[in-house]
């Protein structure tokens, strides 16, 4: 066995077996066939606050929580029947943490190593996405957007994002082919795991020690001074930017009727042969799995009662597109276009397959919450006829050709710049490119002109006075910046920050009364802890045994 662990093929094996996982899971966690994932409000940008910070790359609790969520779907799908009675043996916040630091790591790395990934092959990875493909074709970029918007998702960084975990493939790669395993390390590794602890705690709680009377109006004063660093302003940037802007790239790109047929022809046996297949509509009313009880029950009554109302004959689409909370397909009147086995979650899946065509199901839980499904067709297995996919496939190859353009375009303008012959205005002049200002922005703000560009803000928030940066997916195209300037955070005046300064100093003064309650129970040692404890009334808990892997679920 541990011959089989140094081997470097299988090693290698696990690794793309791995980051297909988070690809397929980044994924499932937005599409989930109706929208189940979370969703982000993108109008403000990126969040200002981060629960980790990986060489200056901030993760978001949006992140880590979409992240939890891919963990959850995962283990999820692999117990199956014992998920919700082995649940609470995991925890998912730090395992979700520990894969998005180690994504973040290797990604540096690649970085570092000048590994990177060209748009073309962004595009191509998304063109053969299932959650874009309808009838086993490309669904077009215009759908293609309205999916990922319909779920609140801002389609630069969605690309950015795929952009990411192929640039971390390559490295995997990389690193499959030279790595070996020693018994030693096997060996470590095997006892950490079969380490367990077992710990008793006092939690003492700030709010258990509140602070009589007010700080008078000096103490706060210097309390601010003394803390002036909690009390900055954000740092904001200057940059110039040119933008490769798809748009007109994407009206220049011509399609002929015989690169279709072509492409009809050469995927006919692979592509368009597809299984038995099913047409449904769905109403859906959102009930996550984890609602309480009398949250669940309230959303069921209201499911029942506009089951009522279509078994009564009003109409199926109508219904939909006033109450269904499914983004991707209430205003299509619920439906969910064809597809066979496999695409959704299995409890849609068997109420489905298990209807005739017209006819309504009884109310079905999932993940999501309650759905209420017409069967609008049938199909048995074979090809899709070729007018069904002309027009898909004909986006499909537009789609291509306008990335291929796009990536031309970026390759040009990179060399150009890493070739530092003329200056970057320089370069976009002879390129016919135009170089505008973002003014004046922080980190979670808008760019100028530009609007919420996540990723752009941070590439920018990276650079170097001077520098400029490499190209950066957007929702418009392909941006360059250069750091133009750098206002650095300064201390806010004392009059807008007073009421805050107040609450800081005041809450400082409460931990300070618990970390001394913590101190004085802390003194008398391991063998005084629990008499010591029950004399002062706290209470002691446990943890309960935990291994490395899983933290205690009380404690986090």
């Amino acid at each position: 066995m541990l011959d089989l662990m140094r081997k470097a093929n299988t090693l290698k094996w696990f690794v793309r077996v791995v980051i297909i996982s988070v690809v397929l899971a980044f994924v499932i966690s937005i599409f989930m066939i109706w929208g189940g994932a979370g969703t982000r409000n993108t109008a403000s940008g990126a969040s200002a606050t981060w629960v980790a910070r990986v060489n200056g790359q901030d993760i978001t609790p949006f992140e880590l929580e979409r992240q939890r969520l891919n963990v959850e779907n995962q283990y999820r799908q692999v117990l199956g029947d014992q998920f919700e009675q082995q649940a609470a043996a995991f925890d998912f916040d730090q395992l979700a943490l520990r894969q998005l630091l180690g994504q973040a790591l290797a990604y540096s790395e690649a970085n570092r190593l000048g590994l990177s990934t060209a748009p073309s092959e962004v595009a191509d990875t998304i063109v053969h996405m299932s959650a874009f493909q309808r009838n086993g074709a490309f669904i077009g970029r215009e759908q293609y957007i309205q999916e990922l918007r319909g779920r609140s998702f801002d389609v630069g960084e969605f690309e950015a994002q795929i952009a990411r975990e192929l640039t971390v493939d390559k490295l995997r790669d990389l690193v499959g082919t030279m790595v070996s395993v020693t018994d030693a390390d096997v060996e470590k590794a095997f006892n950490e795991e079969g380490q367990s602890a077992e710990v008793d705690y006092v939690l003492f709680k700030q709010s258990d020690y509140p602070v009589t009377g007010e700080p008078s109006a000096k103490e706060i004063e210097a309390w601010y001074r003394d803390h002036r660093a909690a009390y900055l302003t954000p740092e904001k940037r200057r940059a110039a930017y040119l933008l490769i802007d798809r748009d007109p790239l994407q009206k220049s790109v011509q399609v002929s009727d015989t690169e279709i047929r072509d492409s009809y022809e050469k995927d006919k046996e692979t592509t368009y042969r597809n299984p038995e297949q099913r047409r449904a509509s769905h109403i859906l009313l959102k009930a996550p799995a984890e609602a309480k009880p009398e949250e669940a029950d309230a959303v069921r009554k209201k499911a029942e009662a506009l089951l009522a109302r279509a078994r009564g004959g009003e109409d199926f689409a109508k219904l939909a597109r006033e109450n269904s909370e499914d983004p991707g397909s209430a205003s299509e009147g619920g439906d969910l276009q064809w597809f066979g086995k496999g695409r959704m979650v299995p409890e849609f899946e068997q109420a489905v397959f298990s209807l005739s065509d017209g006819q309504i199901s009884d109310i079905v839980r999932t993940p999501f919450g309650f759905h209420i499904i017409k069967m609008t067709g049938s199909r048995p297995a074979g090809v899709t006829p070729f007018e069904e996919v002309r027009e898909q496939i004909r986006q499909t190859l537009a789609f291509k050709k306008a990335q291929e353009l796009l990536s031309k375009k970026s390759d040009e303008v990179a060399t150009r710049l890493s070739q530092q012959s003329s200056s970057f205005e320089a370069t976009a002049t002879e390129l016919g490119l135009t170089v505008k200002d973002t003014g004046w922005f922080g980190k979670g703000d808008p760019i100028g002109d530009l609007g919420p560009m996540p990723q752009a803000a941070e590439e920018i928030f990276r650079l170097k006075s001077g520098d400029h940066s490499g190209p950066i997916p957007t929702p418009r195209g392909i941006l360059f910046a250069r750091l133009v300037d750098v206002q650095q955070p300064q201390a806010a005046p004392f009059d807008g920050v007073k009421d805050r300064v107040k609450a800081d100093l005041v809450k400082d003064r409460s931990l300070e009364k618990a970390r001394a309650a913590a101190r004085e129970l802390a003194a008398a040692g391991a063998d005084g802890f629990k008499a010591a404890a029950d004399r002062k009334k706290l209470e002691v808990k446990s943890t309960g045994e935990f291994t490395r892997a899983a933290a205690p679920a009380d404690l986090g």
